[in-house]
């Protein structure tokens, strides 16, 4: 599957350069921003992995994106069990040593409302 980025400039266009280990995976592109100053490109498909960088350049600047992960995303919601801390955990310090095993986990705090 694609991964689509979008953004927003006040430049006429945005590159994007997509890399892994230091190694280009495909020609950097040069996007054309539109007139409500939104511009979107798409990656072309990856297997899973990690370590991706995204650099993003306009004529103001670049923003690098590093450790960037491809691959399948879950997100787990519920209700307020969701919100339990590792710290209540009577088994805390098992369980913090051993999520030296998922490396690659990320996690995503949403703002309750």
């Amino acid at each position: 599957q694609r991964a689509r980025l979008w953004g927003r400039s006040s430049c006429q266009t945005v590159r994007v350069a997509h890399s892994q280990a230091g190694r280009l995976l495909s020609e950097p592109r040069n996007v054309t921003v539109g007139a409500d100053r939104l511009w979107q490109v798409e990656l072309d498909p990856q297997p899973a992995g990690i370590g991706h960088s995204i650099l993003l350049e306009d004529c103001e600047g670049q923003v690098s994106l590093e450790n960037v992960l491809f691959g399948d995303v879950l997100f787990c919601s519920g209700q307020s069990n969701m919100e339990f801390s590792i710290h209540q955990d009577h088994d805390r310090e098992q369980t913090i040593a051993e999520s030296t095993k998922y490396p690659h986990l990320r996690m995503f705090s949403a703002v309750r409302t």
